[in-house]
């Protein structure tokens, strides 16, 4: 009898314990509330590339973006809107035949982004526009944003140099 209730409890704990278990690949909790203003505390180089006027992208531009993100609750637990605010300066043709042909993005920008942990992907509508990672006080990663019209331009920051502190 009391080896029938020890199984009994064996089982039941096997039970609970599966139950709580799933197998969802669905995005994970947020680690952290993102909500409010971040800012960077030096601006950051952003590069513009295109196929202007070759037959495959090449880098043609540059140029510093002092940002700040206004973030705010999106859809859902993990989703989010930014509205990312920019000013330019440190303006640098690279390459061009004889012009870049770039066409500076306009600020504010309007994002979505996506959280999973402490990772958040920003998507342009459909589009990929970056990954970053984040803590309490500080979101870091790259800016990478392409768009097709008559030709294609990428924007992008490079080896995590975006990072924006908690305001």
């Amino acid at each position: 009898m009391i080896r029938r209730m020890r199984d009994v409890a064996l089982v039941s704990v096997v039970l609970v314990a599966a139950a709580g278990c799933s197998d969802s690949s669905g995005p994970l909790s947020a680690a952290r509330n993102l909500v409010g203003t971040w800012k960077t505390a030096f601006p950051v180089t952003v590069y513009f590339d295109n196929d202007w006027c070759t037959s495959s992208p090449s880098t043609v531009f540059s140029q510093s973006w002092d940002a700040t993100w206004v973030i705010t609750k999106g859809a859902d637990d993990n989703t989010v809107n930014i509205q990312m605010n920019f000013s330019t300066s440190n303006n640098q043709v690279i390459a061009g035949c004889p012009d870049t042909g770039v066409v500076p993005e306009v600020s504010p920008m309007f994002l979505t982004g996506n959280i999973s942990g402490t990772r958040l992907t920003l998507m342009a509508g459909q589009d990929s526009a970056g990954v970053f990672d984040f803590t309490s006080d500080n979101i870091q990663g790259d800016f990478d944003y392409t768009w097709c019209a008559a030709f294609c331009q990428r924007e992008h920051s490079a080896n995590r140099t975006f990072i924006l502190g908690k305001q």
